[in-house]
């Protein structure tokens, strides 16, 4: 049974427990009437299945931190944009459980960020050495960033030359690397400058 209670806090915590946002809601003494609860256990009124929870084992976590490693793509960057985050999940819930503070999840959420994890494309980290490759190929060749993006399949158009200059100068540290290895076989496909 919920109890109303009286008050415009009171009617903000019943939003928000038929929401399902609200597990249990503690509401001031001040706020109750004498025969009201000041400690209203919600799940107890309305169990909300949404709320079952999962624990999170170490071997769990590790395989998460393994993708984050290997895509470098952190916790923000993998929700950006998408419309199809569950809720009550954000970037700040995933960097908990990454860091050790919270051992569990809701059900579904671990399912969901593995798989957008195991779906991204490894990040390569560019060192000298690449960036040296890519201007040898440049100089060998005459063609720019944009003469080279006209070159290549329109699968790659991701690429953009503000983001070729980027990685030539150091101010992008890493590349998808399908996108460095498509970048750098355009690059040899083509014959010397002249």
């Amino acid at each position: 049974m919920v109890h109303r209670l009286p008050g415009e806090m009171a009617k903000k915590a019943e939003r928000k427990f038929l929401a399902g946002s609200v597990g249990v809601a503690l509401i001031p003494t001040h706020l109750c009437s004498p025969d009201a609860f000041s400690l209203t256990c919600w799940r107890c009124a309305r169990p909300n299945t949404d709320m079952a929870r999962r624990e999170l084992t170490d071997k769990m976590i590790a395989r998460l931190l393994a993708l984050r490693g290997e895509t470098g793509v952190g916790p923000l960057r993998l929700l950006k944009g998408r419309n199809d985050v569950p809720p009550g999940l954000d970037s700040a819930i995933i960097q908990s459980w990454l860091y050790g503070k919270t051992r569990s999840a809701r059900a579904g959420h671990y399912d969901y960020i593995l798989s957008l994890w195991e779906n991204q494309t490894p990040r390569l980290t560019l060192t000298d050495s690449d960036r040296d490759q890519l201007r040898a190929e440049q100089e060998r060749t005459g063609v720019g960033a944009k003469g080279i993006l006209a070159q290549m399949a329109p699968e790659i158009t991701k690429i953009k030359p503000i983001m070729i200059s980027r990685w030539l100068s150091g101010e992008l540290q890493s590349a998808d690397a399908a996108q460095w290895k498509a970048l750098l076989a355009a690059y040899r496909a083509m014959p010397d400058q002249r």
